[in-house]
């Protein structure tokens, strides 16, 4: 993964190789240890895979605030307790709890087994949300290439996902390591493809979860502060402070087309037949995507 890595990128992002998974450099150790509380909510996923809406739909349910939401930076809302780097903005590491409010809101794109076992055990909520893996390849390798980070061609990259050897680990793994702990009861479990179909409906899905009850116009408000345009648009989300050289020729964005089905614009057919067996292989777990 060295040789992804652009020096002349203005972002270091320190990383480390953690359980055999590339991650960024964090103390893993206080992570897994930490102590939860019955309130802490976690949204978690795997990049790309619709963390930031679901994270913003979630806030919103909880608070209805929607002045913070428009004035704030979503990284300083949340605590993104896995990264530790002085040239990434609130990338402040465990340090981020420090002036944490209750409840707790966590972001992560962690593998389930990192999280702290506290967590694992029940004391917590959790909102899973997972995506169509070509969908995710594309989105993420376009996202390196708008932080100046990936110095790779596509191939490349996707050669490195398909081993598991890109920032956070295996696809599947972290997919199948939530899907399979859904039975602990404190896990809400969602799709990408069926949250853009019916935001109102995943707003409320996630009202019921967090035992949050929201009358109509409220759903209406989320439901539009957080459409891909008004996200796009919105500084506290689309992290235009963050970057590359890329974005000045319009290579995608932060917040990119979030649409389902854009990896045809790019893959290629053996890329898509090798992820088809992802997909299978997944599939036996019960565990099925729309094909889009």
């Amino acid at each position: 993964m060295d040789k992804e890595l652009n020096p002349n990128s203005r972002y270091t992002f320190r990383h480390i190789i953690h359980d055999g998974v590339l991650l960024f450099d964090c103390d893993f150790k206080a992570i897994e240890t930490m102590e939860t509380f019955e309130d802490d909510i976690w949204v978690c996923g795997f990049p790309r895979s619709g963390t930031t809406l679901t994270t913003e739909i979630v806030e919103l349910v909880q608070t209805l605030d929607f002045e913070k939401a428009n004035t704030v930076q979503l990284d300083e809302r949340f605590a993104f307790i896995e990264r530790i780097d002085e040239t990434i903005p609130n990338a402040t590491g465990m340090d981020a709890l420090k002036n944490a409010g209750s409840p707790r809101v966590f972001k992560s794109h962690l593998q389930y087994k990192f999280l702290p076992k506290m967590l694992q055990g029940g004391k917590g909520r959790m909102v899973y949300v997972c995506r169509n893996p070509k969908d995710v390849v594309l989105s993420w390798y376009k996202l390196m290439q708008w932080f100046d980070w990936c110095d790779m061609s596509l191939a490349e990259f996707f050669e490195d996902f398909m081993n598991g050897k890109v920032l956070y680990g295996g696809w599947e793994d972290n997919v199948l390591g939530f899907w399979n702990n859904t039975k602990v009861g404190n896990l809400l479990f969602l799709k990408y493809e069926d949250v853009v179909k019916d935001i109102p409906k995943t707003i409320r899905d996630i009202a019921s979860f967090l035992g949050r009850t929201l009358t109509d116009g409220d759903v209406n408000r989320i439901h539009e502060h957080c459409s891909i345009e008004s996200m796009r648009k919105n500084p506290t989300l689309n992290l235009e402070h963050m970057a590359g050289s890329n974005m000045k020729d319009g290579y995608g964005g932060f917040i990119n087309k979030g649409k389902p089905g854009t990896w045809r614009e790019s893959l290629t057919s053996e890329m898509s037949s090798r992820l088809d067996d992802v997909l299978k292989q997944v599939a036996e777990k019960r565990l099925s995507f729309e094909c889009c």
